[in-house]
């Protein structure tokens, strides 16, 4: 059977509605970025005629959450999470940022404690909602999964945790001292699939490894308050 769409663009109330053969989804405009945009989470961007054509592109697919579009440029950017404030944003002119109905309670949703985060297995990090220890996200079935078919590019921070006794590679150079280049040089390694590193910037050290805590005993992965090290859980391809 194949679906259709008819989509209603509603100035005043800046809210779209997209009405299928068995269901109907809202889109409204996050009020709170403007002017900004990022590509972290970011699987499809495109050229399009209009922000209705925008809207479409991400209504029909069901890994879209959050979708970008430049007012200026007709760019637009579909997201398999949400996006809020709390994301790391770089000011760019045009942009207006719209969250669909699947954005309720989806990774990268505003958090204050663990408790607002209801997608299962997901806590509570820098006022976003994330995969806990062990758990990677999906951007194709939008959970949190114990592994992936193909890993991405993106990490997921756990912050004052490691994995004991699990380093295959460390770094010291500067360029890796961040969680950036940290990450870079996981996703690089051919030698193993890098899945998590560790990030020490107080003492210079990027710890990269082929394990999660689901790979390791229970013992083995330490949540220390006071230590120096944040572990970092590297995320699924968008496939």
């Amino acid at each position: 059977m194949t679906s259709y769409f008819n989509v209603i663009y509603l100035t005043l109330c800046h809210l779209y509605f997209v009405e299928g053969a068995t269901q109907t989804c809202a889109i409204k405009q996050n009020s709170s970025i403007k002017n900004k945009t990022t590509t972290s989470w970011m699987f499809q961007e495109s050229l399009v005629s209009s922000k209705l054509d925008c809207a479409a592109q991400c209504l029909t697919n069901p890994s879209c959450i959050t979708y970008m579009i430049n007012r200026n440029t007709k760019v637009c950017r579909l997201f398999s999470t949400r996006i809020t404030q709390y994301n790391t944003l770089t000011s760019e002119a045009g942009y207006l940022s719209y969250d669909t109905c699947r954005a309720t309670d989806a990774f990268g949703s505003p958090c204050s404690s663990n408790s607002n985060c209801k997608l299962a297995n997901t806590i509570c990090v820098d006022n976003m909602c994330q995969c806990d220890a062990g758990w990677s996200y999906s951007q194709n079935t939008l959970q949190c999964v114990r592994s992936c078919v193909h890993y991405g590019t993106m990490f997921t921070k756990i912050k004052q945790s490691y994995i004991s006794g699990n380093d295959l590679i460390t770094l010291t150079a500067p360029q890796y001292i961040t969680a950036s280049g940290c990450g870079q040089a996981c996703v690089a390694v051919t030698s193993f699939t890098c899945l998590s590193f560790e990030l020490d910037t107080t003492f210079g050290r990027c710890y990269l490894q082929s394990v999660t805590p689901f790979l390791v005993s229970l013992l083995d992965f330490l949540q220390l308050l006071g230590t120096t090290v944040d572990y970092y859980q590297r995320n699924c391809a968008y496939v």
